[in-house]
């Protein structure tokens, strides 16, 4: 079963994503949204941390490096400290250039990681 839990936002719209792809070449354009809003307080919550407590997988993507850290963190060493699953995308080339430190400091607590390769 997967649990999805949103944190609402009243002043920014849902995150949307544009691909366009070739035969050689994909392109992508992202407008994270409300997603640049997610704060620590809403997966703190007690009513939304007794999912993360029941969950045995964790997928995140790279995007919330840049917006939330601290709850990347969190995730990763929870899942790391009860020996469940955390999954991290790249996202972006972009995430890696400018956030490498952070993701080197995540390496240790990812158990499978999903990056594109760079095609030029």
């Amino acid at each position: 079963m997967v649990n999805c839990l949103y944190q609402k936002s009243s002043d920014s719209p849902t995150a949307t994503c544009l691909i366009l792809i070739t035969e050689e070449a994909r392109s992508m354009i992202t407008n994270l949204g409300a997603a640049n809003k997610f704060e620590i307080e809403y997966l703190n919550k007690s009513e939304n941390w007794s999912y993360v407590e029941q969950a045995k997988i964790f997928y995140v993507p790279g995007y919330f490096i840049r917006t939330c850290p601290e709850a990347v963190f969190k995730l990763a060493e929870h899942a790391t400290t009860t020996k469940k699953i955390f999954a991290l995308n790249l996202s972006a080339e972009y995430i890696c250039q400018k956030f490498g430190d952070l993701l080197m400091q995540l390496l240790p607590f990812v158990d499978f990681l999903f990056g594109n390769e760079k095609v030029e």
